[in-house]
């Protein structure tokens, strides 16, 4: 009987979990570029781990735990700002390559800017990589309406190529691992950046989250109907063993 208790416990356990992961994916679902995480939920027998038997006992032995959280790099959609410098990656793959005090970090946010120094920087003033690992650095006197980019990334001052920016993909995209503000970083040593040459970059946009508040949504009922379930249970088993009790253990 305290197995199926501990069963249901386990699942309420991992469900709030799931609850927690929706409501940060909902919670950001106007951050541009915002990738979605997405939660791994196994079972396993906590008297016999890796038995796979389908006896009864062995199921009521069974506890969901969170199995993993992963990410979800699907593109979200594109939001037209009109703003040069508001910059999106078309290529369902790719990063722009920022950086920062630690390190080089990755991100599909291309809302950028100049510094006073004209430096091309993200909000946060770390600077846009170019493919020559070097800040991109706008001429004196020239700003965001001399600026132009192409497709590939090339950044032109007055029609004349000045540089272009480096748009990185990894083999194994499951290393990066979030650092806030929609930035990267990769965790692995031996992943190595793979630039792109078709980033399809489109100045005057930026792209969206790629929360879907429907799905979310979607998620949210379920998981609460789980919860409710789990707690029925666990409630019924009280229940039962407090009537047993009563019933039986007073007996001679």
């Amino acid at each position: 009987m305290w197995n199926g208790y501990y069963t249901a416990a386990s699942g309420m356990l991992s469900t709030i979990r799931m609850l927690d992961i929706v409501s940060n994916n909902l919670a950001n679902i106007t951050t541009p570029s915002y990738k979605k995480d997405k939660v791994r939920i196994e079972t396993v027998d906590f008297k016999n781990p890796g038995a796979k038997g389908e006896n009864f006992d062995d199921i009521l032995n069974r506890q969901a735990k969170v199995g993993g959280v992963s990410i979800d790099f699907e593109p979200g959609s594109l939001k037209t700002t009109s703003r040069k410098l508001d910059l999106a990656i078309l290529n369902p793959n790719g990063f722009f390559a920022i950086r920062t005090p630690n390190g080089i970090r990755y991100t599909r946010d291309g809302e950028f800017f100049l510094n006073s120094k004209g430096v091309l920087v993200n909000k946060n003033g770390f600077e846009v990589m170019s493919k020559s690992n070097k800040p991109i650095m706008i001429p004196p006197n020239k700003g965001e309406a001399n600026l132009a980019f192409s497709e590939n990334g090339d950044v032109y001052v007055d029609q004349v190529l000045l540089d272009t920016i480096k748009i990185v993909d990894f083999n194994d995209k499951s290393k990066l691992v979030k650092e806030g503000n929609s930035m990267f970083y990769m965790s692995d040593p031996t992943q190595k950046e793979i630039v792109i040459s078709d980033p399809q970059i489109r100045s005057g946009a930026l792209e969206r989250s790629n929360v879907s508040i429907a799905d979310a949504m979607v998620d949210m009922v379920k998981i609460t109907r789980m919860y409710e379930f789990q707690q029925r249970v666990m409630d019924t088993i009280l229940t039962d063993i407090a009537r047993k009790t009563t019933d039986e253990v007073g007996r001679p």
